[in-house]
């Protein structure tokens, strides 16, 4: 007679954890469905464990419908939970894909949840593309998911490498209008948004807004501030470093700027004035030099009229799909409004005839978003 054997909990959690580092989707499937026969219900890690075995196994777009079973059964996907999937989102063609994926989740009746959304703007982020940032954040209305703190985050993160202080400022008064509240993070990215400034007196006014709200300056916004005022020669590079070891933060001083930050010190308090108090707090007492747009504008360009681009996003090839589906021959567009011209190309250059992109590379179409292991 034969017998059954019931597993424990322990020993799905071990079967869980080989079939994502390996890749098996099916494996963590299986587990899946033994779980009520011990009364369990599922938990984030045992999602978790199916995400990072789809993003390991190649399927992306499997990947990203995950975080959606997340919050189907009432748990909170957040940025740590997508992180197996922002892991492989390394190139311009990958981030193309899962956005395509999300295009096609929403065609199909699915809901986009807010972190897969966010997972692409993040990625985006990364790869220091303004253009693609910008137009992944203006695309939200079309895939049906609401921006949040970790959207505009990302979107600001963004300002730092480019140096665009005056994109950063529309950010912010983009998240005011939509009645979000600017975070710890936000005020991080903030300061280092304005110390890429000739000006750079707005990173103090941020840093000051951060700790009267509550959070607690990130070590790395001091070591930054310290290293600008240093090079300027401005005495507050001192007072930053005592206050960042009064919150128990430890930086040797770079050595290139130690002569700098003691010269400073010595002509600086006179130039820039004591310390002040600001919202009745020991502060740096800086004024920001203007509102929403205002600051110094050196590297960041004009602002630009009429609104922000909506270029960036990938244009959809016309060629054989990588995702196992059936092949786009240039067929109709999406309903919901005309296609937004001018985003990113990602290989090869646009046909004028028929409005089809043409590769020029001899690839057949967009690259498969197969994760590194």
């Amino acid at each position: 007679m034969a017998r059954h054997y019931t597993p424990d909990e322990g020993l799905l959690a071990n079967v869980l954890n080989v079939a994502a580092r390996t890749g098996n989707p099916d494996m963590v499937t299986r587990v899946l469905d033994i779980l009520p026969v011990l009364s369990l219900q599922p938990e984030e890690y045992h999602l978790v464990a199916l995400m990072e075995a789809y993003v390991k196994a190649g399927k992306v777009p499997q990947a990203l419908q995950v975080l959606s079973m997340v919050r189907s059964v009432g748990l909170k996907p957040t940025r740590a939970t997508a992180h197996p999937i922002l892991d492989v989102l390394t190139t311009p063609e990958l981030v193309d894909q899962a956005f395509f994926a999300l295009e096609d989740m929403k065609a199909q009746g699915q809901t986009i949840d807010i972190t897969a959304f966010n997972v692409l703007m993040e990625a985006s982020s990364r790869l220091e593309d303004v253009q693609r940032v910008r137009a992944t954040q203006m695309a939200a209305s079309d895939l049906g998911v609401v921006p949040d703190i970790d959207t505009f985050n990302s979107a600001l993160a963004v300002c730092i490498p480019a140096k665009h202080r005056a994109l950063g400022d529309t950010i912010m008064e983009e998240m005011k209008q939509a009645g979000i509240s600017p975070n710890g993070q936000t005020h991080h990215n903030m300061i280092l948004v304005c110390l890429t400034q000739a000006k750079y007196d707005d990173a103090f006014f941020y840093l000051e807004t951060s700790k009267s709200e509550g959070f607690k300056p990130q070590a790395e916004a001091y070591r930054q501030l310290a290293i600008k005022c240093s090079s300027a020669s401005d005495g507050r590079a001192k007072m930053v470093i005592d206050e960042m070891e009064s919150l128990g933060y430890k930086m040797e001083f770079p050595r290139e700027h130690q002569r700098g930050s003691e010269a400073g010190d010595r002509g600086g308090r006179k130039a820039f004035g004591e310390r002040r108090e600001i919202n009745g707090r020991g502060g740096f007492g800086v004024r920001r030099e203007g509102g929403a747009g205002g600051g110094d504008r050196s590297g960041g360009g004009p602002r630009r009229e009429g609104g922000p681009r909506r270029d960036g996003l990938p244009r959809r090839e016309g060629s054989q799909r990588t995702d196992g589906g059936q092949p786009r021959e240039g067929g109709p567009r999406r309903e919901g409004g005309p296609r937004t011209e001018g985003r990113p190309r990602t290989g090869g250059q646009r046909s004028e005839a028929g409005g089809q992109r043409r590769r020029t590379d001899g690839a057949s179409g967009p690259a498969e978003p197969t994760a590194r292991t």
